[in-house]
């Protein structure tokens, strides 16, 4: 099995303008800023809740659900007709990287906690929108322990549609990220997506994955200044051109589908 790429978007217009590049990835940081208008969204794509830059700012704030789950309605009722294109939302969850935990002055364990209550929140205020739980931790054995208290919290992992694997993009490259996905594996998760996950990772554990994400097309574009021909713009960093030429190497390399 070869996981299913989701290229993170820059432009919510990429759903409506560019229906042919593949499933996408929109940060609810970008969509929840613009004037909502009725779109004909033409392309699968989740919802990134956009907790990295959340926890860089020092966590999520208490009562943060409901305004999220307020705002993914409007985006319901405007972007996505019947929300027949929308695989799945991202919850707020806590990264567990150490700069992460030095931002929030918290432990992994807390973390923890704090992931599972929001989700346990999220689900309970709207059971109808498609959420997916997320699992971080710092360890093999601390990923077992999130599952753990998700069942304690009466959530079934193995239930879920999917399962999102945090804090492991900076790591993906290594022994240590390839043994926390294979202990997931191993534990019964099937339905695995990987945030933030590169070619690195891909080529690693991407047969164990149904999905992962990354926007390392842009970074790669904006480092090595690329310029697409025929493209109006300087360089290529938002650009559905380059994403999807991207995204088709992956899939030709046989390490995405």
């Amino acid at each position: 099995m070869r996981a299913r790429f989701l290229c993170g978007a820059p432009e919510l217009s990429w759903a409506e303008d560019h229906g042919d590049i593949g499933p996408l990835f929109i940060s609810f940081n970008r969509i929840c800023r613009l004037k909502f208008r009725p779109i004909d969204v033409t392309t699968d794509f989740a919802i990134d809740s956009g907790g990295f830059t959340q926890l860089s700012n020092g966590g999520w704030p208490d009562g943060c659900e409901e305004p999220y789950i307020a705002a993914i309605r409007r985006l319901k009722r405007f972007i996505w007709r019947g929300g027949h294109h929308l695989l799945w939302i991202a919850p707020q969850d806590w990264m567990c990287e150490e700069e992460q935990l030095a931002n929030t002055g918290l432990t992994v364990l807390e973390h923890q906690r704090r992931t599972v209550r929001n989700f346990a929140r999220l689900t309970q205020l709207a059971p109808d929108l498609p959420w997916a739980m997320a699992v971080q931790g710092d360890t093999p054995r601390a990923y077992l322990r999130i599952l753990d208290m998700y069942a304690d919290a009466g959530v079934d992992p193995l239930a879920q549609k999917i399962v999102g694997v945090g804090s492991i993009c900076r790591i993906q490259h290594t022994d240590k990220a390839v043994e926390i996905i294979e202990t997931l594996h191993d534990a019964g998760l099937r339905k695995l997506h990987g945030f933030g996950l590169k070619t690195e990772g891909l080529a690693k554990v991407g047969h164990l994955l149904t999905s992962a994400d990354s926007m390392a097309w842009s970074e790669h574009a904006r480092k090595q200044k690329i310029h697409l021909d025929g493209c109006s713009h300087k360089r290529c960093v938002s650009c559905p051109k380059f994403a999807k030429q991207w995204r088709d190497n992956l899939i030709n390399r046989g390490l995405a589908a």
